[in-house]
């Protein structure tokens, strides 16, 4: 089912307590949204969501599991987190860029007919197919935006 949640997570950083004791439950089919202002901890939050951060205290669990406990390549699979910046660090067409996220599912990119799949429908999910053999250093930065978005699809 894949709820996501926070557990009376709290996290400290620099000295300063970025989350307090925080409770949420994301939910698929649910469009959620953080809000507040620059330093309140919601990029904090995404990095302990994504277990690219672990909070000083609490908890943060995928079905139930603690998402420290679970495999990186099975959590990569799960989870897909698209940061605020636009870094692309290889001049890769757009959907050489896209198959990177398929990364988890083989350790590789494979070709497989289901990797095509894959590519295809998240090229299509989000307007780029037009754009799939255009290099990244071509794209807009919506349009670099909406390659790195079907690239965690």
């Amino acid at each position: 089912m894949n709820v996501l949640a926070v557990h009376d997570v709290t996290l400290t950083l620099g000295g300063r307590r970025v989350l307090d004791k925080v409770e949420a439950t994301f939910a698929p089919g649910r469009v959620s949204a953080l809000l507040g202002p620059n330093g309140a901890g919601k990029s904090s939050l995404l990095a302990c969501l994504a277990a690219l951060r672990r909070p000083d205290a609490g908890r943060v669990t995928l079905d139930g599991e603690d998402v420290d406990a679970i495999d990186p390549q099975a959590r990569a699979r799960r989870i897909g987190l698209l940061p605020q910046g636009h870094d692309v660090h290889w001049n890769v067409d757009v959907a050489t860029l896209v198959a990177l996220g398929r990364l988890p599912w083989r350790g590789r990119w494979s070709e497989t007919e289901a990797d095509r799949a894959a590519v295809a429908r998240a090229l299509a999910a989000t307007d780029m197919a037009p754009l799939a053999a255009r290099g990244v250093e071509h794209l807009s930065g919506g349009e670099r935006a909406r390659a790195l978005l079907a690239r965690v699809l």
